[in-house]
């Protein structure tokens, strides 16, 4: 009876340290529930957070506001403000016109103005917008300007001819839908958009119409071979910066436009229709096959061009300080009768640094004049009109400077 006992005792004292042992183990785990509820009560342990991508604030279309003639076409750029404070072209925005009777735009931003009257231009970017007013005037053209990068062309190349319009209100304006002719088609031969090609040597006159009114250059088609070549900036028509005199600090939301030119042993020189390469990321820039340089993001970017065995570069800084303000100089002039004021934009950086303002092509500034029967302005030329006074206008990347301008009698 005492060992029955005994035993009973022993085997009700084995049970009690089992269920203390596994009070114990389920304590040390946290309790029961599962494992991973020990996680959660870890202090040391941290989950990581990405950093979510910058969105878009906001989209500014230049230029913001303009004037065109009927039947002319001018190129407009979105630019994207982000919430990281950044701003960047907007590579392919959905462009559209309030109204397309007065104006239509292509996908690539191109703007046509087929009637007198007003429109608004508008850029779209995932469900953000920007627009920009633009008035197609009467004025009626007066006279047309062609113009080449050079008058002397090597055998078997090609030129591109520009047609500009002058109209009757200052204005001066590309004229796309000329007719285009060579007097020589022997020596050089000239397509529907102002393309020519020259075949032997000698002269002949490339001439653009529209409406009856003519324009006209003579040419001379030569043996000259290539001796150098340089990449310029296109900053107007048929205007080029050269390499040696082109800014290379860029900005996010800035565009420039790089063009091959060619120099021949006569001394005369040729733009070229070749690319410009670009040995960068395209994470710092892209370029176009027509030299279209859009900075995306800070760093270095190195571009390059190559013909008959002669290499150009650039080496260009992206900079992310942003645009803070536009100013003229002079802010403050007058001009006499059958005289004329050349006017300067300069943009200041909110690193405090600043550039002249070229005359791109495409990233154009827009002059404006308050009154232009006083006084009118074209690419930063102010010329008078009668006596009074006005305030010109110069607006880049949506930021616009003033100057006062006195019209003596």
């Amino acid at each position: 009876m005492t060992n029955y006992i005994d035993s009973k005792l022993i085997f009700f004292d084995l049970k009690r340290c089992l269920i203390l042992f596994f009070i114990f183990m389920m304590t040390a785990c946290g309790g029961g529930g599962g494992g991973s509820s020990s996680n959660s009560s870890n202090p040391t342990q941290s989950t990581a957070t990405a950093t979510p991508p910058p969105t878009l604030q906001s989209i500014n279309v230049t230029p913001t506001s303009s004037s065109m003639a009927i039947g002319s076409t001018r190129q407009y750029i979105a630019t994207g403000k982000y919430s990281d404070g950044t701003s960047q072209a907007i590579q392919s925005p959905t462009w559209s016109s309030s109204s397309i009777a007065n104006a239509t735009i292509s996908s690539t931003g191109l703007a046509t103005s087929l009637q007198p009257g007003n429109t608004e231009i508008t850029a779209s970017s995932n469900g953000v917008t920007g627009s920009a007013n633009l008035t197609i005037t009467a004025a009626s053209l007066q006279s047309i300007v062609v113009t080449a990068s050079s008058t002397n062309i090597p055998l078997t190349f090609t030129e591109q001819f520009l047609a500009t319009g002058h109209y009757s209100d200052g204005s001066t304006q590309e004229l796309p839908s000329a007719i285009w002719s060579s007097s020589a088609n022997t020596v050089a031969t000239v397509n529907s958009t102002g393309l020519v090609t020259s075949t032997q040597s000698g002269s002949t006159t490339i001439s653009a119409s529209v409406n009856g009114i003519t324009g006209s250059l003579a040419i001379s088609v030569t043996t000259a071979t290539p001796s150098s070549i340089s990449i310029v900036e296109n900053y107007g028509t048929s205007s080029y910066l050269p390499q040696a005199s082109i800014p290379t600090t860029l900005y996010l939301g800035s565009v420039i436009q790089l063009t091959p030119l060619v120099l021949y042993t006569d001394g005369s020189s040729m733009v070229l229709s070749l690319p410009v390469n670009s040995t960068s990321i395209n994470t710092v820039a892209t370029i176009t096959s027509t030299g279209v340089l859009t900075p995306v993001a800070s760093g270095t970017a190195v571009v390059s061009v190559s013909f008959s065995g002669f290499t150009a570069s650039i080496t260009f800084t992206v900079s992310s300080a942003t645009l803070t303000s536009v100013a003229i100089s002079p802010s403050s002039f007058s001009v006499s009768p059958s005289s004329s004021q050349t006017l300067t934009a300069t943009a200041t950086y909110s690193d405090g640094t600043s550039q002249v303002i070229q005359e791109q092509v495409v990233q154009p500034i827009t002059w404006s004049s308050s009154a232009n029967n006083v006084a009118t302005v074209s690419q930063g030329v102010v010329n008078w009109v009668s006596a009074g006074n006005a305030v010109i206008t110069a607006t880049f990347g949506g930021k616009s400077g003033t100057a006062s301008v006195t019209l003596s009698p």
